[in-house]
């Protein structure tokens, strides 16, 4: 551009719209699962290096826990998954 031409002139149009209310039935109420007690036990032996151990039942615990970890969190992605449904939905 040349000190002689002017500029031009720019002009945006920006469309607003009234603000929505999107009403989604509730989600299915989220249980928060019973943990159970883990305790590791710890041996040394004898040059110095220690070992974690469960016993039968920990182990069960343990078990019954990542269970009900893996539980929860696909119960959350479900509620997540639900919302953006009906937000899809509503966006149609």
């Amino acid at each position: 551009m040349t000190t002689s031409e002017k500029p031009r002139e720019v002009i945006r149009t920006v469309t607003v719209t009234e603000k929505q209310v999107i009403v989604c039935p509730d989600a299915p109420e989220l249980v928060s699962p019973v943990w159970k007690e883990v305790i590791l036990v710890v041996a040394t032996a004898e040059d110095g290096i220690k070992i974690f151990g469960l016993t039968e039942s920990q182990y069960r615990n343990l078990s019954i826990n990542t269970q009900n970890s893996l539980k929860s969190i696909k119960d959350r992605n479900a509620v997540i998954a639900y919302y953006r449904q009906c937000m899809a939905d509503h966006n149609k």
